[in-house]
This record gives structure tokens, C-alpha cells and sequence, in this order.
């Protein structure tokens, strides 16, 4: 996994990031179209694409900055480093992976997530970031890009998300589906915070489900697609995703996009269903949690289909304000802490 430490505006952390790792968004860029992005016809979705930069601009400014100042750093127009946003909003794109939060175990509240992902797993960066106006974050998602799939700030807020089914009859108007956990923690110190922003804002493309966990232990799942949200919450100890919608709203969408991820993850969630929940919370400690995530039992750590292999795991500790990352697949690598 890519590496970079990034503080100040915007504009200084955007050029930061494209300087550092100019090579690295040129050939991710090239990926995304080659492979994500092969079958859209660009010219047809530049009605969807112009909405949901339009939207972006409108609700996060500040994002937008930064991402200009990548591509100019790195020699990528707007356009382009816009598009590595909008993959999973317009492609069968999106990390696959399983969440599971415990809401207090004997390490206190615990996040474990793995990250389920094809080719682009060499482009996953993690960012350690400290903000113009002193807000700090730890968070994984694709070098080029400012979108994560996990990430913890120093509130000790944290929030991982799962791609979900495709809400029907969307226009574009929205935060394109990866970008929209992304400012969760700049904005939000807890669960109640982040629902509340969630509540405010459009998703464009197919959806999410967005785990969420603080140093109090609260946790939830946001199911989220276009207009459509609808808040999970925990009955139990431990609250599970994966790539499915369970509320009676949205559980009956579909377009997953790849064969069979559907199946694989009901099987997913079926195995923890019938495992992790029935275990004592406080018995679930880190430890445990790291075994789990090395499971190949259920799927939790699969290694069948190149597409959908676990190529990361992530455990996060918000009262300790300490985020692990496996460097490779968890069934075969240490688990390295970062602080902070």
C-alpha cells in the first residue's frame, strides 16, 4: 500500500499528493478506463458526470480544491481526476468488503473491516492528514483521489463502507458513491452527527452501506443510494455488512454489477450471522477480531475470484485512536498501528 503524510489547505495537500505520486494516478487513470470504465460511453454520461461535479461543488467546495490541485500537480485535467471519483458512481466498480463493529469489547469499541478489491489493490494509498483548520484523519482509498473506504479522525469517529445495490431513477444530482463518506471526517465527531449529514446529501451511482462507530461505542449502518437512506441500527453487541440492503425500503434493489456478488455476499453475512453474533462481545477483543478477519470460513477472506480477492483488512480503536492495516491479504500479514 502507497503511503503520504498531508497538512495545510486544500490547495496544499492536493499538490502535495499529486506531486508525490504523479506516475502512480497516470496509470490508475488508465486502468479505470481500460478495465471499470470500458463498456461506458463517456460522451452519453456527461450529463450524469456534469451533475454530480456540479453537486460536489455546490456541498463540498473544499474537495474540489483539492482535487484540482492533484491533477495540476500531476499533470491530469479536472475532468480526468474527476472521473477516478466517478467510477463507482458510473461502473460495476466498488470494494466489495465486509464491516463488522463491536460496541465494546475488552479493547473498548472496535471496528474490522476487509477490503475486497481486483487489480487497483497496488493504488490503495493511506493518507495521514492534517487539516488547515486542525482536524486529522487516517484513511484508505485511491491515490489521485480524496474518496476512502475506511477512515478514523481524531474525534475517534470512524466509518467503513461495503458497495451496495443501485437506487433506480437517478439523474447524477449527487456525491459520487465513494466520495461520500469522505467528508464524514472532516465534519463529524460521532454516530448521530454523521447520520445527520448523510440525511442532507444525494449519492449518485450505485450505493453504500456505510458502517459508523465513536469512542462511545454508538454504531450504526447507513444503507444509502440516490435519495433512498435508511439507518441500520445495532440490536446487538456486534452490527455486520456486506454488500446487500436489508430495510424494507431498498432491500429489493439490485445491480451489484459483478456475477455472483450477490450470492457471495449473503453467504458473507449469513456466516456471521451465525457465528460472530452469537460470541460475547467482550470476548471479541482485537485479537479475535483479527482472527476473524483472516477467516477463509464464510468468505470473510477469499481468495477465489481475482475481482473480488481480500487484498486488506483494517481494524480501527476509537478510544485508543488506533488504526491497523494489514500490508497484503490478512491471512497472511501482520497487522501494522498507526496512531493518531
Amino acid at each position: 500500500m502507497l503511503h503520504i503524510s498531508l497538512s495545510g489547505t486544500p490547495r496544499e495537500r492536493g499538490l502535495v499528493h499529486g506531486e508525490s505520486y504523479r506516475k502512480q494516478i497516470h496509470e490508475l487513470l488508465e486502468l479505470a478506463k481500460s478495465k471499470f470504465l470500458h463498456s461506458i460511453k463517456l460522451d452519453e454520461a456527461n450529463v450524469f458526470l456534469d451533475r454530480m461535479f456540479l453537486y460536489t461543488k455546490l456541498h463540498e467546495p473544499e474537495l474540489v480544491e483539492e482535487m484540482e490541485s492533484i491533477g495540476k500537480a500531476a499533470s491530469v485535467d479536472l475532468q480526468d481526476i474527476f472521473l477516478l471519483h466517478a467510477v463507482s458512481a458510473l461502473s460495476s466498480f466498488g470494494p466489495n468488503c465486509t464491516n463488522i463493529t463491536v460496541q465494546d469489547s475488552a479493547d473498548g469499541p472496535l471496528l474490522g473491516k476487509t477490503s475486497d478489491i481486483g487489480e487497483d489493490y497496488s493504488y490503495y494509498m493511506l493518507q495521514q492528514t492534517t487539516t488547515h483548520d486542525g482536524q486529522r484523519f487516517i484513511a484508505a482509498g485511491w491515490v489521485g483521489t480524496v474518496w476512502m473506504e475506511v477512515g478514523m479522525n481524531h474525534h475517534g469517529f470512524v466509518v467503513g463502507q461495503s458497495s451496495g445495490p443501485i437506487a433506480p431513477e437517478q439523474d447524477g444530482s449527487g456525491l459520487p458513491t465513494l466520495l461520500c463518506p469522505r467528508p464524514l471526517l472532516t465534519r463529524c465527531r460521532n454516530v448521530p452527527e454523521a447520520i445527520a449529514y448523510l440525511q442532507d446529501r444525494r449519492m449518485a451511482g450505485r450505493g453504500l452501506n456505510m458502517m459508523l462507530l465513536d469512542r462511545e461505542g454508538n454504531n450504526a449502518v447507513v444503507e444509502k443510494s440516490g435519495s433512498y437512506q435508511s439507518v441500520r441500527a445495532a440490536t446487538d453487541e456486534i452490527l455486520f455488512c456486506t454488500n446487500h440492503f436489508l430495510s424494507q425500503e431498498m432491500k429489493d434493489f439490485r445491480g451489484l454489477g459483478m456475477p455472483g456478488i450477490e450470492e457471495n455476499s449473503r453467504s458473507r453475512f449469513s456466516y456471521l450471522l451465525n457465528t460472530a453474533s452469537t460470541k460475547p462481545a467482550v470476548s471479541l477483543n482485537q485479537r479475535q477480531l483479527q482472527e476473524l478477519l483472516r477467516s477463509h470460513e464464510g468468505h470473510i477472506c477469499q481468495h477465489d475470484d481475482p475481482d473480488l480477492t481480500t487484498h486488506y483488512a483494517f481494524i480501527a480503536a476509537p478510544r485508543q485512536l488506533e488504526f491497523m492495516v494489514t500490508e497484503g491479504n490478512p491471512c497472511e500479514n501482520e497487522f501494522l498501528s498507526y496512531r493518531l
